[in-house]
């Protein structure tokens, strides 16, 4: 049995989950290159791989490798769905079977 009363609209008010706070959360390039990856991936099902620059070679000198690699690279296959038949056609005649992506992060100042 149920009494309609203040008692009753003070405990309705006080089960009430707070309002959720927005809270700044600084955010390098670095820690944004895992959550681009996940999106990509089990979004957009692309096969991604993270390009280190600092591990390439470096022959243009300092800071020549800064603007040479993208920060995340994908292949999109774009067979997944094809039947075997267009698929092997597409094998024969040199068609594509993926789509090259590339990425660049950058942080807004």
């Amino acid at each position: 049995m149920f009494y309609w009363g203040e008692s009753a609209l003070e405990q309705k008010v006080a089960n009430v989950a707070p309002e959720p706070t927005v809270e700044t959360v600084s955010l390098t390039e670095h820690s944004l290159y895992p959550i681009l990856i996940d999106y990509l991936s089990q979004e957009e099902g692309l096969l991604c791989r993270r390009i280190d620059e600092k591990r390439s070679s470096n022959n243009k000198g300092l800071g020549g490798n800064h603007w040479l690699y993208p920060d995340i690279v994908a292949l999109e296959p774009l067979d997944k769905d094809w039947d075997e038949a267009v698929q092997n056609c597409v094998r024969h005649s040199e068609g594509r079977l993926t789509r090259l992506w590339s990425f660049e992060v950058k942080q807004r100042a």
